[in-house]
């Protein structure tokens, strides 16, 4: 027992000794080693051992200082993410090492400078486990993941470890950042086109590697914006369409966002756009997947600026052609030109904001085309609707000169409301544009311009009206157009006459001196005359009746009432309007600085004013309730005729459309999915059923005669229960103020404000008791609040639907 206890503690301590001996011999080595990693950590191994980026530095050291010096070679092994990547054998046991020399307690450093190390990482020394070495050759990088890298020094002959591999290993996080993810705008989103030229664009990407370990590192941006070329519409890959370069910034981002507005390139309403945003490392590195490219991103910049639908020439005389044509939501105003076919004239081009012009002043018996362009806001449509028609022959028996030859319809007599500046009329065959007029319920008196013909030529000339009837189709009816003097062109041709001086009298009679005597001054012969002061060389106009025009610097106020004051003011307004009509600016600046001044010089009319408009707020529930009496009885009446007209003929139109399918066998009517033949019943209903009409119109059909037939009869219904249906909510919107207290205090709040704006303008008339001025003033507030109401609640249900 004895033995064999002392047997089993002799083991034991063998055993002991055993391990701790070869425990010491292994953390004991004659050399150390380590690896310091700079980052970002790469996935591509030619980036630790470039001579650039130096960002693996291995440091080595002999520690036997009574050693000579040693010949060592290295061997590394990378593992993780499922590979493993070390040094070959083959490579280490052949002769193309390249020794590395160790001089015992002086440290060397190795890096991508060193040719020593760089020879480990050559892709033709290594062993590639876990992955196809072809892939790995041509792609020189690693999968993402996390690698452990360990160093082994050897002794360069008999090739046992000379360090402690434990100690020198290291594992890092190598990964590829993920690149941008574009957020805003979101893939095929159609944008909002501001104000169609004021563009405000957002461009918002999200950067994606902020929980990486490359993530301290700096990042900027590179944005590309593409415009898409589809000429026939949007393709269904847009990335097989042509594209050109709109936009890329010339200096990198570091803020991932960009605000994309007017200093940018032009974006084109209706076009297609690819935005991409590339992720860059500042040091060019490569620490991002698909080269730090986001996803690609399709947009539509708003709705294209599209031309006019349905273009229609009609002629009215021997001179004139009248334009009717289909405008869409997005028109701010349209361009029309025109020119004599078969000849080489420039076009001749003129503007509106209605979807109806007369072009006049045309040539007889000749041919013109017309063509009408689009505007939405600053933006001008790119596409033309085209028409063509021929003028009139002249009939040389019936024709008197001054007055334009034709016929014209004055059967209509339902009153025009409203007559605002820059809208024209006709008188006859003339076209009077309007500069000032009141009135309503078409009775109107004002001033404008018309084109007479004298001779063989058109003059225009500044004509006024006073009391005439005007009918909804814009027609005097009644009345009477007088031509009016224009006073520049008489002073032009006024006679010089000097005197000695020149005075008026407190009555407005004109005074001379002349050989020492005062006279009044009496025009002879019919003749207009131009008085001149011998020493001051100060001239007066004098008209042929007599009648002065004073001087603007010679006219005194001292004098007048508040009311002639203001009275005064309007007609100085009045004199500016007309002196930039004829492009007098001096003259219109000078008596604009008037009627300021002497808005200054009556404070008396401010509180008169007040007074007077407190008045007529005591009366104003009263007059308002008057108003919307009016405007019902109105839209009532239009209502009756609009649904007088709205009278749909099925069994024609069925038949109409039989036709036209039955012609265009090859191509379908492209229509609403569930789009379904409607019932009798179906078409009486005043909305647009949404069954009947197709949503994309018959453009795919071929072009022929019944086919624009049908277009034209469905079109003119669809826009017939637009406006019957825009006339039930402006009848509704009357008949809830006059019986709802609640929406007419609203109202009448809406209004007072709106008098309280006018200020001078209604002075006169409240100061003066013209009832009928003041109910016409408000009754065009009223109007005015209830039309955006309409179309705001119509715009409103359209987008609902």
């Amino acid at each position: 027992m004895m033995h064999t206890r002392f047997l089993h503690i002799l083991l034991g301590s063998l055993l002991v000794w055993l391990v701790t001996n070869h425990q010491a011999q292994a953390q004991i080595r004659p050399i150390n080693a380590n690896m310091v990693f700079t980052p970002p950590y790469t996935l591509s191994l030619s980036d630790y051992t470039s001579a650039t980026s130096q960002k693996l530095r291995i440091n080595l050291q002999l520690n036997d200082l009574t050693s000579p010096p040693r010949l060592v070679k290295l061997r590394f092994t990378i593992q993780g993410a499922g590979v493993t990547i070390r040094t070959q054998e083959s490579f280490l046991q052949s002769n193309q090492v390249q020794a590395i020399t160790l001089t015992a307690g002086i440290p060397l450093q190795l890096s991508g400078l060193n040719e020593a190390l760089r020879q480990y990482f050559n892709p033709a020394n290594l062993e590639v486990l876990g992955i196809d070495r072809n892939q790995f050759l041509r792609s020189k990088r690693l999968p993402s993941g996390i690698y452990r890298w360990q160093l082994e020094v050897l002794d360069f002959q008999r090739m046992v470890p000379l360090n402690n591999v434990q100690t020198s290993a290291q594992t890092i996080w190598m990964v590829l950042n993920q690149p941008p993810l574009v957020n805003i705008p979101q893939n095929n989103q159609k944008l909002r086109a501001t104000d169609y030229g004021t563009q405000n664009v957002i461009f918002q990407w999200l950067n994606r590697s902020a929980s990486s370990p490359n993530s301290a590192f700096s990042i900027q941006y590179q944005v590309f914006l593409y415009e898409l070329f589809e000429p026939q519409g949007p393709i269904g890959d847009p990335m097989s369409a042509p594209r050109t370069l709109l936009y890329s910034n010339p200096t990198p981002l570091t803020n991932p966002t960009l605000i994309y507005n007017n200093t940018f390139p032009a974006l084109t309403p209706g076009k297609r756009y690819i935005f991409q945003v590339q992720a860059q490392d500042v040091l060019g590195r490569d620490l991002f997947e698909n080269n730090g490219f986001s996803q690609i991103v399709v947009f539509q910049y708003g709705d294209e600026c599209v031309a006019p639908a349905q273009l229609k020439a009609s002629v009215l005389n021997t001179q004139s052609v009248k334009l009717i044509w289909q405008g869409s939501s997005f028109h701010t105003g349209y361009r029309i030109r025109y020119r004599a076919m078969n000849g080489n004239d420039p076009w001749a081009e003129v503007t509106s904001q209605f979807t109806d012009y007369i072009v006049d002043g045309l040539q007889p018996d000749t041919e013109y085309e017309f063509e009408i362009g689009s505007v939405c806001g600053t933006l001008q449509g790119q596409k033309w609707s085209r028409s063509t028609a021929k003028t009139n022959a002249p009939n040389n028996e019936d024709f008197v000169c001054g007055v334009p030859a034709g016929t014209y319809d004055l059967t209509n007599e339902t009153p025009l409301e409203i007559l605002n500046e820059k809208e024209e009329f006709l008188a006859g065959g003339y076209r009077v544009k309007v500069r000032r007029a009141q009135g309503s319920n078409g009775q109107f008196t004002g001033v404008g311009v018309a084109s007479i013909p004298v001779g063989r030529f058109k003059v225009k000339f500044k004509v006024s009206f006073k009391d005439i009837f005007i009918n909804a189709d814009k027609r005097m009816l009644q009345g009477n157009i007088q031509v009016v003097r224009n006073k520049w062109k008489a002073m032009a041709l006024a006679e010089e006459k000097e005197v000695d001086e020149w005075k008026i009298t407190e009555d407005g009679k004109v005074q001379i001196l002349k050989d020492g005597r005062w006279t009044t001054f009496t025009p002879t012969g019919g003749a207009d005359y131009l008085l001149v002061d011998a020493k001051t060389q100060k001239k007066l106009f004098v008209d042929r009746n007599g009648k002065p025009d004073i001087p603007l610097e010679d006219r005194d106020y001292s004098k007048y009432t508040p009311e002639q004051i203001i009275e005064e003011i309007k007609k100085l307004k009045e004199e500016a309007d007309d002196a930039i009509a004829d492009g007098r600016w001096g003259d219109a600046l000078k008596l604009l600085d008037k009627a300021a001044e002497l808005a200054e010089r009556i404070p008396g009319a401010a509180k008169e004013l007040k007074e007077a408009l407190e008045k007529l707020f005591e009366e104003l529930g009263s007059l308002i309730e008057e108003a919307l009496g009016v405007l019902k009885a109105t839209s009532k009446k239009r209502k009756e005729q609009l649904n007088a007209k709205n009278k749909f003929d099925f069994d024609s139109y069925s038949k109409l459309r039989k036709e036209v399918l039955k012609e265009d066998k090859d191509k379908n009517l492209i229509i609403n999915s569930n789009s379904q033949v409607p019932t009798k019943q179906e078409v009486v209903k005043n909305s647009v059923n949404p069954s009947l009409f197709p949503t994309v119109s018959h453009a795919k059909m071929s072009g022929t005669d019944k086919a624009k037939e049908l277009e034209e009869r469905v079109q003119e219904d669809k826009a017939l229960k637009i406006e019957i249906e825009l006339e039930r909510i402006r009848y509704d919107q009357l008949i809830t103020y006059l019986e709802n207290p609640s929406k007419f205090g609203d109202l009448l709040r809406k209004v007072k404000k709106s008098v309280e704006r006018l200020g001078v303008s209604i002075l006169d008339d409240v100061l003066n008791n013209n009832v009928d001025g003041v109910k016409e003033k408000i009754q065009k507030e009223v109007k005015k609040i209830v039309d955006d109401l309409v179309r705001e609640f119509y715009d409103k249900q359209q987008k609902q639907k």
